[in-house]
């Protein structure tokens, strides 16, 4: 498997994607319901610390190559880890058997969760040891892209992206979400998670960028022609990460609503 664009499309044509396993919806425990939407406010209201660390220009092969030389210690360390819970605010947006990107996807464990779940997944990573890990775990293709070379057009009913917007740095954000819009049905939705701060950095070889409420509010409100809006949120504890101590995540919906040519060129009414 290259990382050629031309073959960016199903590992599989859509019809054939296998659709197995029962529905998610039965025997899941319910998820609570993201913070208040004052509390997400509140957040979005809040100013941004400036930032003065400026991202390597090489971070992403930096990183990906990381996860190259690292590819069976990071599986064997995330593959058994169970992260359903957060398959529940997700999978409740999904039509039944509807079609998912798995974006950044890692050691396969989500892309066979959600097939097992009847879902057709597309699973996509930037480290070619990654992709054979997780073709190897969920059974189908895994292709070798990275979120520059995401080129689908109202493909998916969802995205999913557990833990991998984390090595996107702040000013290369726009862009990656600009692919991620395109890539979803109008209504789909992108679930997305970072480390819970307000700071970018390198940690050894990988680049990590930190997120909050309010810096993932302002980025969101900030760019309105991403036509993204942000419709839940919560914080949750990383589970892997309990043997180096405690950590915070970030967990957001954010769902892509398409304004029409006439909404977009109304002049505001004066009120009366």
């Amino acid at each position: 498997m290259t990382g050629d664009v031309t073959d960016k499309h199903w590992p599989h044509e859509p019809s054939s994607i296998p659709r197995t396993g029962a529905p998610v919806h039965p025997g899941i425990t319910q998820l609570s319901d993201a913070l208040p939407r004052d509390r997400i406010q509140l957040g979005r209201a809040a100013p941004a610390k400036p930032q003065s660390f400026m991202p390597p220009w090489d971070y992403k092969t930096s990183t990906t190559g990381y996860y190259d030389r690292h590819a069976a210690e990071f599986c064997e360390n995330t593959f058994t880890v169970d992260v359903s819970a957060l398959y529940v605010p997700f999978l409740r947006e999904m039509p039944e058997g509807g079609v998912i990107m798995d974006a950044g996807c890692g050691s396969g464990r989500d892309s066979l969760a959600f097939l097992r779940r009847g879902y057709r997944v597309v699973s996509i990573d930037a480290s070619p040891e990654m992709v054979a890990a997780a073709t190897k775990h969920a059974g189908q293709q895994t292709l070798l892209l990275t979120f520059d070379e995401i080129d689908f057009t109202d493909e998916f009913d969802g995205i999913w992206a557990c833990g991998s917007l984390v090595h996107v740095a702040r000013r290369d954000l726009h862009s990656v979400f600009t692919r991620f819009s395109r890539a979803l049905k109008p209504n789909g939705v992108i679930y997305l998670s970072f480390k819970y701060g307000d700071t970018e950095r390198m940690e050894g070889e990988r680049f990590f960028n930190d997120m909050n409420e309010a810096a993932l509010g302002l980025f969101l409100d900030g760019h309105p022609e991403l036509e993204l809006e942000l419709v839940h949120l919560w914080i949750t504890e990383d589970l892997r990460n309990r043997a180096r101590g405690y950590q915070n995540v970030l967990n957001a919906l954010v769902r892509r609503n398409v304004l029409s040519e006439n909404a977009r060129e109304a002049p505001a009414q004066a009120p009366l």
